[in-house]
């Protein structure tokens, strides 16, 4: 950090899960980013949060999420998805159809696998 700059914010006193352990640590955010993390950040920040008790955890990736729409969007769409992916620490997923609830789909997906691959045809 530069010099009498300020941290955007600090979470403070966090166990911050990393690759290969759990630190008890303070976190500091300049810009946007994860720019300290550090046991006692000394700098000051803009913004903090007593995070004692509380754990960090870098954004998950869901490989595998069927989100029905279209289709059967009364069960679950595109929206309460993703809202649930947001609240559990998901940052980023890939959306797997769920071809064996929509008829049309299922046929498309079908026949284009057919058109793709030779050993598929009929």
């Amino acid at each position: 950090m530069i010099l009498g700059e300020h941290f955007d914010l600090i979470i403070r006193d966090a166990m911050i899960i990393q690759e290969h352990e759990i630190v008890r640590a303070d976190l500091g955010i300049l810009n946007g980013k994860i720019a300290a993390i550090e046991k006692n950040i000394s700098e000051p920040a803009w913004e903090e949060i007593c995070a004692s008790g509380l754990y960090v955890f870098p954004g998950m990736i869901d490989t595998h999420v069927h989100c029905n729409e279209p289709g059967r969007t009364e069960w679950e769409g595109f929206s309460t998805a993703t809202r649930s992916l947001a609240a559990g620490g998901v940052t980023t997923f890939l959306i797997c159809h769920s071809i064996v609830y929509h008829p049309q789909l299922r046929s498309l997906v079908l026949t284009q696998n057919k058109q793709q691959h030779p050993c598929l045809r009929a």
